[in-house]
């Protein structure tokens, strides 16, 4: 396929086409209830026809990895405080 398309242009097809089917049957990619605690959001992963099995996923780490996003610090807010 990169024979025909660049590899940008082979990456998006891959990603427009190929996850489609990959995916049919398949409930939602991010289960959009689940950002209510986004540190707790649960996948279900099946691998190389193995059982399935329930990961654990952190998306605000997930995120700031696959933006390249380096965090030093964290601050949290308390009530009252």
């Amino acid at each position: 396929m990169l024979k025909l398309f660049g590899e940008e242009e082979a990456s998006e097809y891959l990603m427009k086409y190929m996850l489609e089917f990959e995916t049919e049957g398949s409930s939602p990619l991010l289960d959009l209830k689940q950002f209510e605690n986004p540190s707790d959001y649960k996948l279900r992963i099946i691998s190389g026809g193995k059982a399935e099995k329930i990961t654990g996923v952190d998306l605000v780490e997930t995120f700031n990895y696959l933006i390249g996003l380096k965090v030093s610090k964290y601050k949290s807010l308390k009530k009252n405080g």
